[in-house]
C-alpha cells in the first residue's frame, strides 16, 4: 500500500491504532508563526539534530473548511474544527486554543515511539561522530529513484498503551553530520534548523481504531491512514 492511498477500515477494524497523514488531494492549513511558536535546542554539536518545543499557541490559516487538517509547514501538527471539540474530549483527545481563533483547535497529542530499527526506518550516511546517530529516512531507492517507503510503522505493545492520538518525538531527517563541533549542546537553534522531513509529515501521528470509527462514524473522510504493525 503506497503512502498516499487510502486503507480501507476493514483492513484496520480489528487493529489497536493506525498512522494518520494528508491525504494527497486534502487542503492543508498553514501556520503564520513558526519562529515565534516553537523552542528550537540543538541536540548534538556535530549535526542537525534537535528538540523543538511548542510555547504559544499556534497562528493558524485552515484551508478548504475540512474538519480536521494537517498544518503543512508544522511539524506534524493537525487542527480540529469547532465542531469536532466535544466529540474529541470526550474520547480522550486533548485540545489547544488557536491564536486569535475560535473555528478551530489544535490538537495536544500523546507521545509514542516507534521502533527506529525496523522498516520502513532506514538509516542514511555515516554516523555523526558527536551523537554517533545516523539520518532516519522513510524512503528507499528502487533503479537509482526515491520511492516513499510502503512498509508500515513497527511499534510496541508497550509503546502505543493508552494512546488515543499519538505523535512521535522522533522525525525522519536527512542530517549533515560535521567531523568538527559546530553547534552547544541546549543551545538555541535557528528556526531553519528544524527539517521538515522526508515522509509526509516528519513527525509521524497514530490514531486508536476507536477514535477513527467515531470519526468515521461522524462523517468525518478527510484521512488517509494505514496500518501500524504491532508486536
Amino acid at each position: 500500500m503506497n503512502i498516499q492511498s487510502f486503507a480501507s477500515f476493514d483492513e484496520i477494524k480489528n487493529d489497536a491504532v493506525v498512522e494518520i497523514y494528508p491525504p494527497a488531494s486534502a487542503f492543508q492549513a498553514t501556520l503564520g508563526n513558526f519562529s515565534t511558536t516553537y523552542d528550537i535546542r540543538w541536540l548534538c554539536a556535530h549535526c542537525q539534530r534537535t528538540e523543538i518545543t511548542q510555547l504559544t499557541d499556534l497562528s493558524i490559516t485552515p484551508r478548504g473548511g475540512a474538519p480536521l487538517q494537517p498544518v503543512k509547514n508544522g511539524p506534524g501538527e493537525w487542527i480540529a474544527s469547532a465542531s469536532l471539540h466535544d466529540l474529541l474530549t470526550q474520547n480522550g483527545v486533548a485540545l489547544r486554543p488557536l491564536f486569535k481563533r475560535l473555528d478551530y483547535w489544535s490538537i495536544v497529542p500523546q507521545e509514542f515511539r516507534f521502533c527506529e530499527d525496523i522498516d520502513p526506518a532506514r538509516w542514511l550516511d555515516d554516523t555523526c561522530p558527536g551523537c554517533e546517530k545516523q539520518s532516519l529516512v522513510r524512503t528507499e531507492m528502487i533503479a537509482g529513484v526515491t520511492h516513499r517507503a510502503e512498509r508500515p510503522l513497527t511499534v510496541t505493545k508497550e509503546q502505543i498503551e493508552g494512546i488515543i492520538w499519538g505523535r512521535s518525538p522522533q522525525a525522519f531527517q536527512r542530517f549533515h553530520a560535521s567531523s568538527k563541533p559546530r553547534n552547544e549542546p541546549g543551545g538555541p537553534a535557528p528556526c531553519n534548523a528544524w527539517v521538515f522531513g522526508d515522509g509526509i509529515q516528519s513527525r509521524m501521528n497514530i490514531m486508536s481504531v476507536s477514535l477513527l470509527k467515531t470519526l468515521l462514524d461522524a462523517g468525518v473522510h478527510d484521512l488517509a491512514f494505514r496500518p501500524v504493525n504491532v508486536i
